[in-house]
């Protein structure tokens, strides 16, 4: 039996009566960790998004400076380097095939025969 809908109307009637700063405020004094659930466009807005490092910027080749997600993972409390675009289509074929095996006169043959 599915109440999904019923219960989503009683929840809604119970949270519907205050704001989210209200809850906040209420949960908070009684020390329960509660935060409030944002969209994309908050945490892009957010200077502790930032200062946190999960949002960051980068020079993008093609794209100019973007905003790009961080990492959520510190070491000692230290954020990774500096954020870097991947690598462009192509841009590290000979060093894989290199990598592979294959030698410069089969990786020629290859661009020859338009493979890669």
């Amino acid at each position: 039996m599915n109440n999904g809908d019923g219960i989503r109307e009683e929840i809604e009637a119970v949270l519907g009566g205050r704001t989210t700063t209200q809850w906040l405020e209420e949960l908070h004094a009684a020390d329960i960790l509660a935060t409030e659930v944002v969209d994309y466009r908050a945490v892009l807005a957010s200077e502790q998004a930032r200062a946190n490092g999960y949002i960051r910027r980068m020079q993008h080749p093609t794209a100019g400076d973007i905003a790009v997600s961080g990492s959520p993972i510190s070491l000692n409390g230290e954020l990774p380097g500096e954020a870097a675009p991947p690598p462009e289509h192509g841009q590290q074929t000979e060093e894989v095939l290199l990598e592979l095996g294959y030698t410069w006169e089969e990786i020629a043959s290859l661009r020859e025969t338009e493979a890669i």
